[in-house]
């Protein structure tokens, strides 16, 4: 079966139900652990998993029609359900925090780029199939 490979420009970021105008996402899915080699694991490392985190960053087009602290408030310290779909489609959910904004703006035309730090919160739920 060959592959089918997607392009980047289909990705898409929701705050709850409200899409984003998403130029780029990145995420980093984790999981902390925890070293517990001992003289019985025949010289092998033996380690357990602890906490999954899903991190990122998401550049997006300020809209006025859904202001990111108005709707939806993607004020730092506010929770929210974030919606990251790689493809358009397959969906990796979280609740979380945007724990940084920042915008950018400037003298030359040109639109005003909004970027936010995201951290998960709880349990998350990554494309099944």
């Amino acid at each position: 079966m060959a592959n089918t490979f997607i392009h980047g420009k289909s990705g898409k970021f929701l705050a709850g139900s409200t899409e984003l105008a998403v130029e780029q996402f990145d995420l980093t899915h984790t999981v902390t652990t925890d070293d517990i080699t001992h003289s019985l694991a025949g010289g092998a490392r033996v380690i357990i998993p602890g906490i999954e985190s899903l991190d990122g960053n998401v550049t997006f087009i300020y809209d006025t029609l859904n202001k990111p602290t108005v709707s939806p408030n993607l004020s730092p310290s506010t929770l929210i359900t974030a919606h990251f779909k790689p493809d358009g489609v397959d969906d990796w959910t979280c609740a979380g925090y945007i724990t940084e904004l920042q915008f950018s703006s400037g003298p030359k035309a040109g639109a005003v780029r909004v970027k936010g730090k995201f951290m998960s919160s709880g349990p998350i739920t990554k494309p099944s199939s």
